[in-house]
Parts: structure tokens; C-alpha cells; sequence
């Protein structure tokens, strides 16, 4: 059997020196704990920030919410060359006025064409052969055309020149419904409204003029001088 080799006495001296101290531990491991320390600082700030923010948001959403102001229709002459785009409506459920766009953008393209454009278009296309152009007109984004509505008499339609904004081709839509039933109208009585709220009903229903375009609310139908009367129905209005 091999012999085992015994181990050599350790003097004081050279323990002493194998052995680092505590402060020798510290200058070598400074960095590291440096480094500790810089990293739970940084995590008690984050911590505190959102613990912040959600401070904030809460008293934010406790705030109390004023009552929805009221407003008169637009004016005839409010948004000329240009579309009338509905308010948005705020965290307390109020709907802010309209503002104006100038020129029709198609939501899928950003294509766009001015009103002034899509007139010189129609009057020089198939729409004028039938009848003359009216001061009515709106623009539908997501289908990117202006309609300006034909001087055309014809039961149960409501004739409207459409231009295409991609294309720049116009063409008549007759916009016919057939002959509604006297009982499904429901007529405007006067004196016309003259103040509506800007609160607008979740489609389906649809509130439809007898102009063929849909309305925020009765208040609003009423409160246009081309509607006579109007209807409430499932599906979108001939318009849309």
C-alpha cells in the first residue's frame, strides 16, 4: 500500500497571509456591491413611480364630471369645401362639438380630394345631364366619395352625384327605397329644434332622414331643413 504523505506544519505567519481580511474583501468585491446598490436604488425608484402614476389616475378618474354642454346645429355656411367630422366623446361620456376637415380623406388610402375639386368633376360628368347640383353635399371616409346631392324629383328616391376620390369618376346613386309605408315615417313637427344635445344613439337602430342620411338622434333629424321626415331601422341608411 503507498505510503501516505504528511502534511507540513502552517506557521502563524503564513495563515495570517493566506487568510484576507475583511477590508481586503470590500476592496475587491467593490464593484459588485457598488453595483447592488445602484440596482435597488433604480428598483425603488421604478417601484415609487408607478406606485405614483397609479396614484394619479385614480384621482383622475374620481374627479368629478361636468354636465354635457349643449349646442345649436351647425350653420349652413359652417364647414364650406370641406367635411363636418362629429366631436369626440370625452371620459364623461360628452361628445365634443364638430370640427371641420377640409377636403374628403378615405380611411384605408389617405387619399384626398377637395369639395371644390369633386364639384368641377361633377358638373362636367352624367350627374348634370339629369338634373342640376344642390348646395347639399357630405363625404362618406370610408367609402372615400363626396355626395352632393341631384335636384331630381322622384318617388322614393333621393338622387345624389358620387364622385370617387381614388378614381376622380362620378356617377348618379338614385339612393331609391321604394315607397316607404306612411306609418313607418315619422314626421318633424314645428317649430323645428333649435338646440340638441350632442349625445348620439349606438348604432343599430339607425336614425334615417327622408334625405337618405343618418342622424345622432331625432333631435338632430328635426333639425335639419332638408329632413321631413324620418325612419328608424336595423340596417345602415341608403347613404352610408
Amino acid at each position: 500500500m503507498p505510503k501516505e504523505t504528511p502534511e507540513l506544519p502552517v506557521s502563524p505567519e503564513e495563515a495570517q497571509i493566506e487568510t484576507p481580511s475583511f477590508l481586503d474583501k470590500l476592496k475587491i468585491h467593490k464593484f459588485q456591491i457598488l453595483a447592488g446598490v445602484l440596482g435597488i436604488f433604480v428598483f425603488t425608484g421604478v417601484v415609487f413611480g408607478v406606485y405614483k402614476f397609479y396614484q394619479l389616475r385614480q384621482a383622475q378618474r374620481l374627479k368629478p364630471c361636468p354636465l354635457c354642454p349643449e349646442f345649436r346645429p351647425p350653420e349652413p355656411d359652417f364647414c364650406l369645401d370641406g367635411t363636418i367630422i362629429p366631436g369626440k366623446i370625452d371620459e364623461c361620456d360628452c361628445q365634443w362639438p364638430p370640427t371641420c376637415q377640409k377636403g374628403c380623406i378615405r380611411t384605408d388610402t389617405g387619399e384626398e380630394m377637395s369639395f371644390s375639386e369633386a364639384q368641377e368633376i361633377a358638373l362636367e360628368s352624367e350627374c348634370v345631364g339629369e338634373g342640376n347640383l344642390t348646395d347639399e353635399y357630405f363625404c362618406n371616409q370610408n367609402t372615400g366619395t363626396w355626395w352632393i346631392d341631384l335636384d331630381i324629383e322622384k318617388e322614393g328616391c333621393a338622387p345624389a352625384c358620387v364622385i370617387n376620390v381614388s378614381t376622380g369618376e362620378a356617377e348618379i346613386n338614385w339612393r331609391c327605397t321604394g315607397v316607404i309605408p306612411i306609418e313607418e315615417r315619422i314626421f318633424c313637427k314645428d317649430p323645428r329644434p333649435q338646440l340638441c344635445t350632442m349625445e348620439c344613439i349606438v348604432n343599430p337602430p339607425y336614425i334615417c332622414g327622408s334625405d337618405g342620411k343618418s342622424y345622432c338622434s331625432e333631435c338632430q333629424a328635426c333639425a335639419s331643413p332638408k329632413v321631413e321626415w324620418y325612419m328608424v331601422q336595423d340596417g345602415p341608411c341608403e347613404a352610408e
